[in-house]
């Protein structure tokens, strides 16, 4: 019972009215007012400057995908992590222990899959 008047003091839970009660360093309009200043500091240090330039980081576009290798496929399989979700159609240790019988088809699926949207790719 001690520790529930404790809490509910601390909560301010008693029959106060909110206008009686007395701000904490958690009140929301406190809490509001901080950034409402710190945003309103920003804009000031910032007014009439111009904006950053902003420059794409490359030119370089993917217009065109060609197909993998069993090898390069092979590569990523065997030096992914070994672990799975339960989304997995197969988990990793499981595709890790058959690489060398599912390979042709593996390579076979992620090539459809890259020719897919890119007639021209291939």
């Amino acid at each position: 019972m001690k520790l529930w008047r404790s809490m509910s003091t601390l909560l301010q839970r008693d029959k106060r009215t909110a206008d009686d009660i007395t701000p904490t360093s958690n009140d929301p309009d406190a809490f509001l007012r901080y950034f409402d200043d710190k945003v309103k500091t920003v804009r000031a240090a910032t007014d009439g400057r111009p904006p950053p330039a902003v420059t794409p980081a490359t030119a370089e576009s993917l217009s065109a995908l060609s197909p993998c290798s069993a090898a390069q496929v092979r590569k990523l399989i065997v030096q992914s992590p070994t672990k799975s979700c339960p989304l997995d159609p197969i988990p990793t240790l499981l595709l890790k222990e058959l690489v060398d019988t599912l390979l042709p088809y593996m390579t076979d699926m992620i090539n459809a899959s890259l020719c897919e949207d890119c007639p021209s790719a291939f």
